[in-house]
């Protein structure tokens, strides 16, 4: 994979991340409760001027979504941030559980956050790369070949210059969900493969 974020990625970032610090009003923070949402977090707190507000969308999708629940829960608590839940069905379409879940998590995070408030994501480089392998691989049009993007309606990725691999070791609190261990997800497999 590539190693690091190119220079365009960089300073689009960095102009988002002084934009979000600017503001006056509160950023609420998709908070799963693993490494990434911990580095969010993290940032967040030194970085911006108003508490954020956490949105954790329960998918119901195997038993660690109770665990994570619970785990975000104390985060809230011990950080004394305010809490939004919603509890979605995720129900397999024609282009399988993983696409289900994000479209699931995307709505109800649509849903959970206070009109006009943007949602930040706390997808890295990592993610934007994972992304780009998955369309190659599908096989789709060059049109279609990037990754996620800094803004997106009302969500935002202020971290997505930034190296994933060292979150899990800074954050060791974090919550490890089973399923990211799960290589029938087309994820999973990528990260495990090396790409």
């Amino acid at each position: 994979m590539l190693a690091s974020s190119t220079p365009g990625v960089e300073l689009g970032a960095e102009a988002l991340r002084g934009q979000l610090e600017a503001q006056d009003q509160a950023l609420a923070l998709a908070f799963s409760g693993g490494p990434d949402s911990h580095a969010l977090l993290a940032w967040a707190k030194t970085s911006l001027r108003v508490p954020p507000i956490l949105l954790h969308v329960h998918h119901g999708l195997g038993a660690g979504s109770d665990d994570a629940l619970a785990a975000v829960e104390r985060v809230a608590e011990a950080e004394q941030l305010e809490l939004l839940v919603e509890r979605v069905e995720v129900q397999p379409g024609s282009r399988g559980l993983e696409a289900a879940a994000r479209r699931a998590r995307y709505e109800a995070l649509g849903n959970l956050a206070p009109t006009g408030l943007q949602i930040a994501l706390g997808h890295g480089w990592n993610d934007w790369v994972e992304s780009l392998w998955l369309r190659l691989l599908s096989g789709s049009s060059p049109l279609f070949w990037s990754g996620p993007q800094l803004r997106d309606g009302a969500f935002v990725r202020p971290l997505i210059d930034q190296d994933q691999g060292q979150h899990a070791h800074r954050f060791p609190e974090a919550f490890s969900d089973p399923m990211n261990e799960d290589t029938r997800f087309e994820r999973v497999w990528l990260r495990r493969s090396g790409l």
